[in-house]
Order: C-alpha cells, then structure tokens, then sequence
C-alpha cells in the first residue's frame, strides 16, 4: 500500500524556480551549485550605570555587511579570471538572485560592489572534475529589491 505524504506548505510560499543565481555584469556564474548569504547588522549596546542591570541596545545598527559563500564544479574560466586578474579585489556589478515566489513575476535581487578575495580549487576528484569555494563581501552600500 503506497502512503501519500502531503507537504502542507501554503502555496505562497513555495518558489517557482528553485535557484539562488550569482551574477558578475549580467552573466550568470556557471557550475555552482551551492549557496548562502550571510547579511549581519552589527548591534550597538549602549548599556550604561542608569539602566539598572539591563541591557540597552541602540535601535540603529553600526555596520551591515553580506557575505556570499558559494562552491560548485569548474564549467568555464569566469570565476577563476576574476581572481587571478591583476587590480582591485572589487567587483561592480554583481547580483544575487533569488527564486520567484508566489505570484511574482521577479524575483528578489541584491546588488552593488564585492570583494572577491579567496578561491579555492581541488581537482583530486575521482571523476577528473575541479571542484570550487569562494566567498563575495560586500564593500560599501548594497542594495536589495524586493520581488514583485
């Protein structure tokens, strides 16, 4: 007898693409296959005698920053010209897509100058592949725009 498992998720919330996508200049990153963003508002305690033992925190927060971890497998020379290339570590023009949710027709972006300092590359895999990390940190003031 086969068991129907219901998911319950509303369809709200279920994205209709399932991919966050790092973009440099319009041109989707190849071969990555896994993400995260880390976005951090620092907090600013502003604690002091008067508060009687009980911590007070500023309702501003001091520095944002976000940082995009992502590793995949080599597909073309992109991300790896990036960092080889002589200049800055920072790079206009990147984008972080997110997956189109519910009745959106775009989905969310992020946007504006990274510092892409570090990769790393193996290529000890047994199927002859070079396997790829890096991380991208924001420099400066980024933007995010909420699907629509």
């Amino acid at each position: 007898m086969t068991q129907h498992i219901s998911t319950n998720f509303p369809m709200s919330v279920i994205p209709r693409k399932k991919n966050i996508i790092i973009k440099k200049g319009g041109h989707r990153w190849l071969g990555i296959n896994s993400k995260s963003v880390k976005i951090e508002k620092q907090v600013i305690d502003i604690t002091s005698d008067e508060d009687d033992g009980f911590r007070v925190l500023m309702a501003h927060s001091g520095s944002k920053t976000l940082e995009i971890a992502f590793s995949g497998i080599t597909k073309d020379l992109q991300i790896r010209n990036l960092i080889y290339s002589s200049g800055s570590t920072l790079h206009e023009n990147i984008s972080i897509e997110y997956p189109i949710y519910s009745s959106e027709t775009i989905g969310a972006v992020i946007y504006g100058v990274f510092s892409f300092g570090s990769l790393k590359e193996t290529g000890a895999s047994p199927n002859g592949t070079i396997n790829f990390s890096g991380v991208l940190k924001s420099s400066g003031i980024w933007n995010y725009e909420a699907g629509i």
